[in-house]
């Protein structure tokens, strides 16, 4: 009997759209034409600024930092290694290095500034290391949850509450002045194309495994 001879997966337009979608943001940042929209937007937000609003906000993006995201990402790929999901916890464990040396190496490529009214953080501005992080690791619960939640209504509030940590991290590093529009944009795009293109990779080479 001949076996069948395995397939390459087809590329994904998801994969090339989102891509050239974070291309463009990068070329939109560098040429100086998101410097109208950014400062227009920081103006609003810096109108929006109070006590409580500051302090709500500074809750919400530790959960995009690395004092949240470090031992959540730890314990996620504990949790998978000791369920013998060795496959998932080989893509979370991936995701998340990929997605720290992407944006390591982008900030210093680029070095933006951050906006000068925001609280004091060190570092370059592009792209957002917390909406590019909160973008993966979430991202890969919101896959778990897909794949392994019998339950429609746990699946379901679990996915819709990923999402809005998502949004919400990335609108608090808007709001308390540490980041322009167009870097929180970016980084949600950025993670979103190492999760897909690691999910191609992976599919890739399991249709090749002998």
């Amino acid at each position: 009997m001949v076996a069948k001879e395995r397939k390459s997966p087809a590329p994904k337009p998801l994969l090339v759209i989102l891509s050239l979608l974070f291309v463009l943001i990068t070329l939109f940042v560098l040429s100086g034409l998101s410097n109208g929209i950014d400062t227009g937007v920081e103006a609003m937000a810096a109108q929006l600024r109070s006590p409580a609003i500051m302090s709500f906000f500074s809750i919400l993006t530790f959960f995009g930092s690395w004092g949240f995201l470090l031992p959540a990402s730890l314990l996620l790929v504990l949790l998978l290694l000791a369920t013998r999901q060795l496959k998932n916890a080989r893509f979370a464990a991936s995701a998340i290095v990929i997605g720290t040396f992407a944006t390591f190496v982008l900030k210093e490529v680029i070095q933006r500034t951050r906006p000068p009214a925001g609280i004091m953080e060190s570092g370059f501005s592009f792209p957002s290391g917390h909406a590019a992080m909160a973008m993966i690791f979430l991202g890969i619960v919101i896959i778990l949850a897909a794949k392994k939640l019998k339950d429609p209504t746990a699946k379901y509030v679990l996915i819709v509450l990923c999402l809005l940590l998502i949004l919400l991290i990335g609108l608090s590093r808007i709001m308390l002045g540490v980041h322009w529009m167009t870097d929180v944009v970016a980084g949600w795009v950025l993670g979103a194309v190492v999760l897909v293109w690691l999910a191609r990779a992976f599919s890739f080479f399991r249709a090749h495994q002998p």
